[in-house]
C-alpha cells in the first residue's frame, strides 16, 4: 500500500496517515494557503469510477449536516482515485479509546448510544443508511463528543472497481453486520443491530459472534442465538439484556421501531425501577410487534438472577398468583398422578408376571418383587418432577402419592400372576383415588 504521507493532495498537503481500513486510506489534510485549516483527506481505493454515480452519492452524503456525523465538504480525483475532503476529528476513535477486551461501564454505553442514535435517526429521516456502523467509524470530536463518519463510504466504493477487495472483503464488518444485509437488502433496522452488536462488545468485551472467518460469522449472524449477556454479566440489570436481544433480532421487524427507541430503552432500563411504559402494551404498536408465544417474557421472582433473557416484547400478561394456579391444578395434578402410577404399575406387572412365571414364587419372587418396588418408586418420583416442571408447579404431594400407590398396586397383581390388564386397570384406579384423597383438605400436610 502506497503512503501518500508528504504529497499534495488538491489543496491539502497530506502531514500523516491517520488510518487504513477496506475501502480508504485516511490521512490528516494541512491546508496549502490558510495556516489554520485542517481537514481529513480520505482517498478511495477504487478505479474505473462512475463519475455520475459517484458525485450523486458525494451529494447525498454531502447533504447530512448534524454535530454528531463527520461532515463531508469536497471531493475531486488524484491520479485516477477519488478523494474525499471531510471534518478533522482529533480525538481518535472509540476502537482506539477501548482496545479488544475492555469492558465499557454502562453508563459510559448509555451515552455512546444516545449520541450515536441521534445521528443515525437523523440520516433515517433523510432515508439515509449507514451500511458500515462499528467502533472505527466512531470518531471523537475535538469536544468529546462521538461523531459519526463514513457515510456513503459503502455506496461510493460500489461505484468502481474496489483496489482492495481481494485482501479485505468483508471480514472487518462481518461482526457487526446484520443478517439482511449479508444477503444484499440492507435496511435502517441494519444500523440498529450493529449498534446493538456494539453495545454488546462495549458490556462484555467481545462481540456475541467472532467465531471462523466472514463466511462462518454472517452465518451465526443468521442462525444462531446471540450468547447470554447475564450469564457473562450477573450484575446486569435484567432489562438492559432484553433491550440488547431486541435490537439484535434475527428479523428487522421484530427490533426496535426505530434505532431512537432503543436508546431511550436502553436508557430507561437502567433505572433500578424502570418507568411502565419501557415495557409498553401491545396498544403501542410502532415500539415492538407482537412475537409467538414462546417467545414471551416471563415475569422472573425479585430473589432469584435469571439464566438468560428473551427480547422485549409488546407488554408482558398478567400472571395468577402462584396460590391460585396451585388450586386450580389440584384436580387435575391427581389425575395425572394416577395415570402416570397406572402406566408405570402396568410396566411392574409385564416384567413382574415374566418373572413370577420363570421362578415359580418364594423367596426369588419377594426379592424380586421388592426391588422392583425400589425402581417403581424412583420412576414415581422422577414422573412427578417431570409434570412439576411442565406445568411450572410446586412438587404436589397428591402426585407422588398416586404415582406410588398406582405403580405397587401394579407391581402387587403382577406378582399374583393376575394378568397385565388386571395390573393396569386396578393399577390406575387405586392411584386415582390415592391421588384426589390426599389432595383433600385435612389428608395432606401444609406445603
Amino acid at each position: 500500500m502506497i503512503d501518500y504521507t508528504g504529497q499534495q493532495i488538491g489543496s491539502y498537503r497530506l502531514v500523516r496517515r491517520l488510518g487504513l481500513g477496506g475501502f480508504a486510506s485516511v490521512y490528516l489534510g494541512q491546508h496549502t494557503r490558510i495556516a489554520t485549516q485542517q481537514a481529513a483527506i480520505k482517498l478511495l481505493h477504487i478505479l474505473d469510477v462512475d463519475s455520475k454515480k459517484f458525485q450523486q452519492e458525494a451529494e447525498t452524503t454531502a447533504a447530512l449536516v448534524h454535530p454528531h456525523i463527520i461532515r463531508l465538504f469536497d471531493y475531486d480525483f488524484h491520479d485516477q482515485m477519488p478523494f474525499l475532503v471531510i471534518d478533522y476529528a482529533p480525538g481518535g476513535s472509540l476502537r482506539a479509546r477501548h482496545s479488544e477486551g475492555t469492558q465499557v461501564p454502562l453508563p459510559t454505553v448509555v451515552q455512546y448510544v444516545q449520541e450515536i442514535a441521534k445521528a443515525l435517526e437523523y440520516a433515517h429521516g433523510k432515508n439515509v443508511i449507514h451500511r458500515d456502523i462499528k467502533p472505527d467509524n466512531i470518531l471523537i470530536g475535538g469536544q468529546g463528543e462521538l461523531r459519526l463518519s463514513d457515510f456513503g463510504i459503502s455506496v461510493l466504493s460500489q461505484t468502481g472497481r474496489t483496489t482492495l477487495a481481494a485482501s479485505y472483503g468483508t471480514g472487518g464488518t462481518a461482526y457487526y453486520m446484520a443478517p439482511e444485509q449479508s444477503r444484499g437488502k440492507p435496511e435502517k433496522a441494519s444500523d440498529q443491530y450493529a449498534l446493538g452488536i456494539m453495545v454488546y462488545e462495549w458490556l462484555c468485551g467481545k462481540p456475541p459472534f467472532s467465531e471462523g472467518n466472514a463466511i462462518n460469522i454472517q452465518y451465526q449472524h443468521a442462525f444462531e442465538p446471540v450468547p447470554s449477556l447475564g450469564k457473562q454479566l450477573p450484575m446486569l440489570p435484567l432489562a438492559v439484556e432484553q433491550a440488547v436481544l431486541t435490537a439484535l433480532a434475527k428479523e428487522p421487524h421484530q427490533r426496535f421501531a426505530t434505532v431512537q427507541v432503543f436508546a431511550a430503552a436502553l436508557e430507561m432500563a437502567c433505572q433500578t425501577k424502570p418507568p411502565a411504559h419501557i415495557f409498553p402494551q401491545s396498544s403501542n404498536a410502532s415500539f415492538q410487534p407482537k412475537l409467538p408465544p414462546e417467545a414471551q417474557v416471563k415475569p422472573q421472582p425479585s430473589t432469584e438472577r435469571r439464566s438468560s433473557a428473551r427480547p422485549i416484547q409488546g407488554g408482558v400478561s398478567h400472571i395468577p398468583p402462584v396460590k391460585s394456579a396451585s388450586k386450580q391444578l389440584s384436580l387435575s395434578s391427581c389425575g395425572v398422578g394416577g395415570v402416570a402410577g397406572g402406566v408405570i404399575g402396568a410396566k411392574g406387572a409385564v416384567a413382574a408376571t415374566m418373572v413370577g412365571a420363570m421362578v415359580g414364587g418364594g423367596v426369588i419372587e419377594l426379592i424380586v418383587g421388592i426391588s422392583f418396588l425400589i425402581v417403581l418408586v424412583r420412576l414415581g418420583s422422577e414422573e412427578a418432577a417431570k409434570f412439576r416442571k411442565e406445568q411450572k408447579s410446586e412438587l404436589n404431594k397428591s402426585i407422588v402419592a398416586g404415582v406410588i400407590a398406582g405403580a405397587i398396586t401394579g407391581l402387587i397383581i403382577g406378582l399374583k400372576g393376575l394378568g397385565l390388564g388386571n395390573g393396569m386397570a386396578i393399577g390406575l384406579v387405586v392411584g386415582v383415588v390415592v391421588g384426589v384423597w390426599t389432595e383433600f383438605p385435612g389428608n395432606s400436610t401444609k406445603r
